[in-house]
Protein backbone atom coordinates (compact mmCIF):
# COMPACT_ATOMS: atom_id res chain seq x y z
CA UNK A 1 0.00 0.00 0.00
CA UNK A 2 2.79 2.39 0.86
CA UNK A 3 4.30 2.08 -2.61
CA UNK A 4 0.93 2.75 -4.24
CA UNK A 5 0.54 5.87 -2.10
CA UNK A 6 4.03 7.08 -3.04
CA UNK A 7 3.36 6.63 -6.76
CA UNK A 8 0.01 8.40 -6.44
CA UNK A 9 1.29 11.40 -4.47
CA UNK A 10 4.74 11.75 -6.05
CA UNK A 11 4.10 11.51 -9.78
CA UNK A 12 7.80 11.98 -10.55
CA UNK A 13 8.72 8.71 -8.78
CA UNK A 14 9.62 6.04 -11.31
CA UNK A 15 11.14 3.40 -9.03
CA UNK A 16 11.01 2.35 -5.40
CA UNK A 17 13.74 0.20 -3.95
CA UNK A 18 13.06 -1.70 -0.74
CA UNK A 19 15.75 -2.09 1.91
CA UNK A 20 16.17 -5.16 4.08
CA UNK A 21 15.12 -3.18 7.17
CA UNK A 22 11.65 -2.45 5.76
CA UNK A 23 12.44 1.08 4.60
CA UNK A 24 12.56 2.16 0.99
CA UNK A 25 14.00 4.79 -1.31
CA UNK A 26 12.19 6.48 -4.17
CA UNK A 27 13.85 7.57 -7.41
CA UNK A 28 12.83 9.69 -10.38
CA UNK A 29 13.32 8.87 -14.08
CA UNK A 30 16.94 10.07 -13.94
CA UNK A 31 17.72 7.80 -10.99
CA UNK A 32 17.89 10.70 -8.57
CA UNK A 33 16.46 10.23 -5.07
CA UNK A 34 13.06 11.73 -4.34
CA UNK A 35 12.37 12.88 -0.79
CA UNK A 36 9.18 11.26 0.49
CA UNK A 37 7.29 12.64 3.50
CA UNK A 38 6.02 9.49 5.19
CA UNK A 39 3.75 11.37 7.58
CA UNK A 40 1.95 12.95 4.63
CA UNK A 41 1.36 9.49 3.15
CA UNK A 42 -0.56 8.12 6.15
CA UNK A 43 -3.98 9.46 5.01
CA UNK A 44 -3.30 8.22 1.47
CA UNK A 45 -2.48 4.73 2.74
CA UNK A 46 -5.61 4.70 4.91
CA UNK A 47 -7.73 5.73 1.91
CA UNK A 48 -6.18 3.01 -0.25
CA UNK A 49 -6.79 0.37 2.43
CA UNK A 50 -10.38 1.53 2.85
CA UNK A 51 -11.01 1.46 -0.90
CA UNK A 52 -9.47 -2.00 -1.20
CA UNK A 53 -11.64 -3.30 1.66
CA UNK A 54 -14.80 -1.82 0.14
CA UNK A 55 -14.02 -3.35 -3.25
CA UNK A 56 -13.37 -6.71 -1.57
CA UNK A 57 -16.76 -6.49 0.17
CA UNK A 58 -18.47 -5.69 -3.13
CA UNK A 59 -16.84 -8.66 -4.86
CA UNK A 60 -17.82 -10.95 -1.98
CA UNK A 61 -21.43 -9.79 -2.15
CA UNK A 62 -21.54 -10.08 -5.94
CA UNK A 63 -20.16 -13.61 -5.72
CA UNK A 64 -23.12 -14.69 -3.58
CA UNK A 65 -25.50 -14.07 -6.47
CA UNK A 66 -24.76 -17.28 -8.32
CA UNK A 67 -26.66 -18.53 -11.38
CA UNK A 68 -28.51 -20.99 -9.14
CA UNK A 69 -29.58 -18.22 -6.77
CA UNK A 70 -30.76 -16.15 -9.72
CA UNK A 71 -32.78 -19.11 -10.97
CA UNK A 72 -34.28 -19.54 -7.49
CA UNK A 73 -35.05 -15.82 -7.36
CA UNK A 74 -37.16 -16.13 -10.47
CA UNK A 75 -39.14 -18.95 -8.88
CA UNK A 76 -40.40 -17.17 -5.76
CA UNK A 77 -40.78 -13.85 -3.99
CA UNK A 78 -38.37 -14.77 -1.19
CA UNK A 79 -35.61 -15.28 -3.74
CA UNK A 80 -36.39 -11.96 -5.37
CA UNK A 81 -36.27 -10.24 -1.98
CA UNK A 82 -32.93 -11.88 -1.19
CA UNK A 83 -31.36 -10.67 -4.45
CA UNK A 84 -32.77 -7.19 -3.89
CA UNK A 85 -31.29 -7.14 -0.37
CA UNK A 86 -27.85 -8.15 -1.67
CA UNK A 87 -28.06 -5.51 -4.40
CA UNK A 88 -28.93 -2.92 -1.74
CA UNK A 89 -25.84 -3.93 0.26
CA UNK A 90 -23.71 -3.62 -2.87
CA UNK A 91 -25.13 -0.16 -3.53
CA UNK A 92 -24.32 0.85 0.06
CA UNK A 93 -20.72 -0.31 -0.35
CA UNK A 94 -20.38 1.50 -3.69
CA UNK A 95 -21.69 4.64 -2.02
CA UNK A 96 -18.67 4.54 0.31
CA UNK A 97 -16.24 4.87 -2.61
Amino acid sequence: MMHEAVYARYTNVEEIRDASDGSFEAFDADGLPVTVDLSALAPDVEALVSTRNINKNILTLEATITPRRLRDALANDAGKSWVAAVEAKIATERGKL
